[in-house]
């Protein structure tokens, strides 16, 4: 009777039972912040669409108050658009058309020169630059460094 062995009741390890229930809430903390985390990524990237939408709308009512010529209600919505989606260069660049219609050049190079650095080598970008300069009268807003 050297090597009796241990008794069914005593665990092997005295500990397991704590381990077990840290593994257990350790599971459920996991899977809450997962939940969390994709129902916070779902609220964010529907305000993201939902900007877009109503930048989409002012941009078209912008254009539209361009082109019937009332170019204070151009300004407005353009400039909404602007600061609603400010990734899409469009938005710059029809805002820039509505300074440039309004006379206010140096405000519409502003613009323009900000997309410039973002995109240096967009077309409409140095386009819409020549164009300001040539309302304006001067040959200084050359796309040359």
């Amino acid at each position: 009777m050297a090597d009796d062995p241990a008794p069914a009741s005593a665990p092997l390890f005295p500990f397991s039972r704590f381990v077990h229930r840290e593994i257990i809430v350790l599971v459920i903390l996991g899977s809450v912040a997962i939940a969390a985390f994709l129902i916070t990524k779902g609220a964010a990237s529907s305000a993201h669409a939902q900007r877009r939408r109503g930048a989409a709308a002012w941009h078209d009512r912008g254009r539209a108050a361009l082109r019937d010529g009332r170019i204070d209600d151009a300004l407005e919505a353009l400039g909404r658009a602007r600061a609603l989606d400010r990734d899409r260069d469009a938005h710059h660049l029809w805002f820039a058309t509505a300074l440039v219609q309004s006379e206010q050049h140096d405000a519409a190079r502003q613009v323009l020169l900000g997309l410039r650095a973002a995109h240096p080598e967009n077309p409409h970008v140095n386009l819409g630059l020549a164009e300001v300069a040539a309302a304006n009268g001067t040959g200084e807003d050359r796309v040359g460094f």
